[in-house]
């Protein structure tokens, strides 16, 4: 009798435990709709967030409010949150139960994020080429014009330098090439979402956060024809989250101009120009005159020639450059307020004489939120630009005349050098320090 009610009470826990797995499947089986709200680190709603059922072709977006509603999904399944510059998420369905998802950022992700146009993009969804430029390549490439910190950078950016000054801008930029002959080849600069149009040597390469360049023909899509030579994307440093960061930042460099060819002293032009017109002069000697090719000959030529005396044009028109730039910034935020401010001075005087560049920048990026949805963003830049004065001119003093004279007697430039009938040799090549000029401009960016 014992025996029979131990195996009655077997069978009834057998069975109990069979319904029970019967209802559990069941329910784990059955069709829900599920909602739920995806919010950052911040409380802030996440717009337009992916909400996909893993394994499955069903998904949903959030609205403005971050919330998402889902309907006939199966219980017990995962559903896969992302949204670009986050980390993906898993959570599993349970029920009808209201689903909460805060979304941390992936500083891996925001790296991939470029400014394309007016918005955002990741490198993996664009069509065109892009090539980047990041704050360490500036920085370890100081210069007063931040093109010449790019050059040989960048893939497919062609810089050429055209000419030297203590400012920088004698340089010729290409992305695509010559596309034609009498229009401007030149790409089109965006800094902060505004075309610029001024010289590189404006931008205080200090204030850059990051560089791309539209390469292909896509960037005319989003810019017009004005992106048709290439476009370059300038994104300035903007406030951080966190304590007040100050960094201070200068450099000095002494330039010395090299490679000078080796051009004649006075004695060998003499020498040069007196076997050249004894060989073309058909005149004969006389008494009066036993050398008439000296006929031929300047006054200042001569006065220099018997006095043993020489100009150095080179040694006169150059001297030992010198740069150097001091920056200060301020970066941080509070709250809802994140601020950059950066105080630029470069004060540059080029291997030639005269030539000199200072440069007088303030920029100012604030970032506020009053709201979820109404934000305010400024980025302005003041700055005093000085290109005063002229500077001594290279090419004619490769060419001028070694018995030429540079001064007259009381010490003053002279304009013509010496007695040529041709006014482009008898120039002076340091006339152009005689004249006066105040070149000093004042430009607002925002």
């Amino acid at each position: 009798m014992k025996r029979k009610e131990k195996r009655s009470c077997r069978l009834i826990l057998a069975c109990c435990a069979l319904l029970l797995f019967i209802s559990v499947n069941a329910f784990a089986q059955q069709q829900v709709t599920v909602t739920g709200n995806v919010k950052d680190e911040k409380g802030e709603p996440i717009i337009g967030a992916n909400v996909i059922v893993k394994g499955t072709g069903t998904g949903s977006v959030t609205n403005v409010e971050g919330d998402f509603s889902l309907a006939n999904v199966q219980n017990g399944s995962t559903l896969e949150i992302s949204f670009i510059g986050y980390l993906h998420q898993d959570v599993k369905v349970n029920g009808t139960k209201h689903v909460s998802i805060i979304l941390k950022e992936d500083t891996k992700m925001l790296d991939e994020v470029v400014v394309v146009g007016y918005g955002v993009q990741r490198k993996s969804d664009m069509t065109g080429a892009v090539a980047s430029v990041n704050t360490k390549t500036l920085e370890n490439r100081p210069q007063t014009n931040i093109i010449q910190s790019l050059q040989g950078a960048v893939p497919g950016l062609n810089i050429s330098v055209t000419g030297t000054n203590a400012e920088g801008s004698s340089t010729k930029t290409r992305i695509r090439g010559e596309n034609s002959i009498t229009a401007d080849n030149k790409p089109l600069v965006i800094l902060d979402g505004i075309p610029f149009d001024g010289p590189w040597s404006e931008i205080n390469p200090n204030d850059i956060e990051s560089i791309e360049v539209l390469k292909d023909a896509s960037s005319a899509a989003i810019y017009g024809a004005r992106g048709s030579n290439g476009v370059i994307l300038i994104s300035s440093k903007r406030g951080e989250k966190g304590k007040l960061t100050i960094s201070y930042d200068t450099y000095i460099t002494i330039d010395n101009p090299i490679n000078f060819p080796n051009l004649m002293n006075g004695a060998e032009f003499w020498k040069y120009k007196t076997e050249a017109l004894k060989d073309a002069n058909t005149t004969p000697p006389t008494e009066s005159n036993p050398e008439p090719w000296m006929g031929s000959m300047t006054v200042t030529e001569l006065r220099m020639h018997e006095a043993g005396m020489d100009t150095d044009w080179l040694e006169l028109a150059t001297r030992t450059g010198f740069k150097q730039q001091h920056n200060i910034s301020f970066r941080g935020g509070v709250n809802k307020t994140n601020y950059f401010v950066s105080l630029n001075y470069t004060d540059v005087k080029g291997t030639a004489v005269g030539n000199q560049f200072k440069r007088y920048n303030i920029r100012f990026n604030l970032d506020q939120e009053f709201t979820s949805w109404f934000k305010f963003s400024t980025s302005t830049q003041l700055g005093r630009y000085d290109r005063s004065g002229s500077s001594a001119s290279f090419s004619r003093a490769f060419r001028m005349n070694p018995l030429a004279e540079a001064y007259d007697e009381e010490g003053n430039i002279r304009s013509a050098a010496w007695e040529d009938s041709s006014e482009a040799f008898s120039v002076n090549p340091l006339s152009s320090l005689n004249n006066k000029s105040n070149d000093i401009r004042s430009k607002v960016i925002t």
